[in-house]
């Protein structure tokens, strides 16, 4: 089973709201392209226009703008045709170079975003009457998405909310589509490790450590993430200290993957965070401490998607019981949580889930559970912007905290923060916008 706010999210074809509306009309009553605009196709022809705010002379080769624009609308030349703010012809229309009407109404199919001085191509995905952006997670940072141009359009917009954009459809209608930018993370898919944006203590688990007091005592463990080519496979396993050979302390370690960084470097760090020589400690080690959570993040997300599976090995300890964890914080400037997310498993489970980033709310007492990486968090009013992310996954969501004890004579598992054994795979996350 698990616990969180799962929703389904579809996307919205509303009416466009007023207050949102981003125009290329030129405002002169000339929305729909089935206006009473008139076409004849004879070679020796002249076609004329009547436009609602002037009206057009038969006898002349040109149309008479109400915008004092005056463009040609001769059919014998296909140069003028292709430059011609004529409105009579569709296909004419269709099959102009043009990327926009003398009027400035943009083509959906020329619709270039410019994101960060880039032009994108290919990132523009239309179903029905949205429009998704696709923006690469390098191009969105420096808060890029709250001033997107268009070719063919002069103004900037906001775009980590949808706004409204009238573009001539495929059909020559002057449609309003809703538009909104949306960034997905490197390396989500999880093919493969992508360091440059997540981290995990998985290297410092399976590299050895050693510390010289008489004899040698020495920290092992195993490697806590597998690869598997197109997920990833976090496992809670057992970090060990043992004084000339002999084993003298187990902890419980927890794996993890989340979205920051980390500065341990072998399984000592692990065991005991803190240290610094002499007999190692068998209390407890947060290796959060050595942790540094989020990433530069601007987007808006209403919610965030991923396929998983659990398997759950029962811990010992009451007051930490084993149960693995996802979630995600939208985070303000000021360390202000403005929109918390989070998934629990507390048996084994497999399944998609889409759970809802809550604004200005926190359901399931993400921020008050104990979870690595939110103890420096507050709960915002939803309504500040977003200027990083954090994300962790975790096979144990206690056992960020190491803890365990005396092996000799002992049974240190009492006091593990999970299960050893329990394991976390997961793939195909994704950011869900409108």
């Amino acid at each position: 089973s698990s616990s969180s706010s799962v929703i389904e999210i579809a996307s919205s074809s509303s009416t466009p709201r007023n207050d949102s509306t981003i125009s290329t009309s030129r405002g002169d009553s000339e929305a729909k392209q089935s206006s009473s605009s008139s076409s004849s196709r004879g070679d020796s022809e002249t076609s004329s226009s009547s436009r609602g705010d002037s009206e057009a002379k038969q006898s002349s080769s040109s149309t008479s703008r109400g915008d004092s624009e005056t463009s040609s609308s001769s059919r014998g030349d296909s140069e003028a045709w292709q430059s011609s703010s004529s409105r009579g012809d569709s296909e004419a229309w269709q099959s102009s170079s043009s990327t926009s009407r003398g009027d400035g109404a943009v083509w959906l199919s020329n619709l270039l975003p410019i994101v960060s001085g880039d032009t994108l191509k290919n990132a523009v995905t239309v179903s029905g009457e949205n429009i998704r952006i696709d923006v690469p997670y390098a191009l969105s940072l420096n808060n890029s998405l709250s001033h997107i141009q268009f070719v063919g359009i002069d103004s900037s917009y906001d775009l980590r909310s949808a706004k409204t954009l009238n573009l001539l459809s495929e059909d020559s209608l002057l449609t309003a589509y809703r538009v909104i930018a949306e960034v997905q993370l490197p390396g989500s898919d999880f093919s493969k490790r992508e360091d440059s944006f997540w981290a995990t203590t998985s290297d410092a688990m399976a590299t050895e450590g050693t510390a010289k007091v008489v004899a040698n005592y020495t920290f092992t463990s195993a490697a806590n993430l597998l690869e598997n080519g197109n997920s990833l496979t976090l496992t809670s396993r057992i970090v060990s200290c043992a004084w000339a050979g002999i084993t003298g302390g187990k902890k419980l370690a927890t794996g993890i993957y989340f979205a920051g960084s980390y500065a341990g470097e072998d399984a000592m760090n692990i065991y005991d965070v803190s240290y610094d020589g002499g007999t190692p400690s068998t209390g407890t080690s947060d290796i959060t401490s050595q942790m540094t959570f989020g990433r530069p993040f601007y987007g808006r997300p209403k919610a965030f998607e991923l396929t998983y599976s659990y398997e759950h090995v029962d811990g010992k300890n009451a007051d930490y019981p084993q149960k693995g964890l996802a979630y995600v914080i939208l985070v303000s400037k000021n360390s202000q949580a403005i929109a918390v997310g989070a998934i629990t498993w507390e048996s084994s489970d497999a399944y998609t889930s889409t759970v809802e980033l809550s604004d200005g709310a926190d359901p399931d007492g993400v921020l008050s559970a104990g979870y690595a990486g939110t103890s420096d968090l507050i709960l915002g009013s939803g309504d500040e912007e977003v200027t990083s992310i954090r994300i962790v996954f975790a096979s144990s969501a206690f056992a960020h905290v190491v803890a365990g004890g005396s092996s000799v004579l002992n049974d240190p598992s009492k006091d593990f923060r999970g299960g050893d054994g329990s394991s976390l795979t997961i793939e195909n996350f994704k950011l869900v916008y409108e």
